[in-house]
């Protein structure tokens, strides 16, 4: 497969980066957001986003 036994373990190990896990939580965040007011475009979320401090 050309990995090494090292990588893998490392995977194995922590299977997600720190930035997948960061963008996974943005998204379910964005998500809450949507639920609570589906009917506004991309401006409310925007705007929720940056007010909940990202």
């Amino acid at each position: 497969m050309g990995v090494t036994k090292q990588a893998c373990y490392q995977w194995v190990k922590q299977p997600c980066s720190k930035s997948e896990l960061e963008q996974a939580h943005l998204i379910e965040v964005l998500r809450e957001i949507h639920e609570e007011d589906a009917e506004f475009g991309y401006r409310f979320p925007a705007e929720e986003l940056l007010d909940l401090g990202y």
